[in-house]
């Protein structure tokens, strides 16, 4: 069946959002820095590039391990923001392939204590998390002297002013975010450099595999004009 050439032209005119009917669709969304009660400077980031092509998204906040199940069981259409780590398995999503935050994780214990020479002794120290937060597993496995989770943020501070363990890994940002100025110089970050550095993407449903470049086109619009990346910081 042919298209005739004035649709064809029409539709070719029009701009990019009404390509697309009105797709709606569920993301499960991380919380990449812990502010439970902030939304990420990344999410208008996603919002912008999502109505450009006419796609509304209902973000529901949920812990990555049950957004990554709901989403593997095809009861979400995509997930915001999961870290690329090593074993992370995603059958039934696809990865919209702009990173959409690179966070550097830094090693921060107390003040008191003396940092190793080489972050490879880090198996010599015992870390401390925040149950539910996925990167601490790449500590926690480091170790050779176990680990300690706690339910906020603030309760790491506290394991480690107590000396029940021995410290925490997060980014710069988070650290200034989450702790006061005053709780903030009982901590110091460990080494020249950062532990290591993630990055985070948005996958959708394989149903929605024909956005997925229409969404890395309009991300890297949207990263451009609006960067806040934690290695900036």
């Amino acid at each position: 069946m042919k298209i005739p050439l004035t649709i064809l032209l029409v539709s070719l005119l029009l701009p990019i959002g009404q390509a697309y009917a009105e797709t709606i669709i569920q993301v499960g969304v991380v919380d990449l820095d812990l502010d439970n009660n902030k939304e990420e400077p990344h999410l208008l980031n996603l919002k912008q590039a999502a109505k450009t092509l006419n796609v509304q998204l209902e973000l529901i906040q949920l812990p990555d391990a049950r957004s990554h199940h709901l989403a593997e069981e095809g009861q979400l259409g995509g997930e915001a923001f999961p870290y690329d780590l090593p074993n992370r398995q995603a059958s039934s999503m696809m990865k919209v392939n702009v990173p959409i935050e690179k966070t550097e994780l830094w090693v921060w214990v107390h003040k008191s204590n003396s940092c190793l020479s080489d972050h490879r002794r880090l198996n010599q120290l015992k870390p401390v998390g925040v149950n539910g937060i996925p990167y601490f597993e790449l500590f926690y496995q480091l170790s050779n002297v176990g680990h300690a989770k706690v339910q906020h943020a603030e309760s790491m501070l506290e394991m480690l002013n107590r000396q029940r363990a021995d410290y925490f890994p997060a980014s710069k940002k988070a650290v200034a975010y989450l702790f006061n100025q005053v709780q903030r110089t009982d901590l110091k970050a460990c080494f020249e450099h950062p532990y290591i550095e993630i990055q985070s993407y948005f996958y959708l449903n394989k149903q929605y595999q024909h956005l997925i470049e229409p969404f890395e086109q309009q991300l890297r619009k949207a990263i451009q004009q609006h960067t806040d990346d934690d290695t900036l910081k």
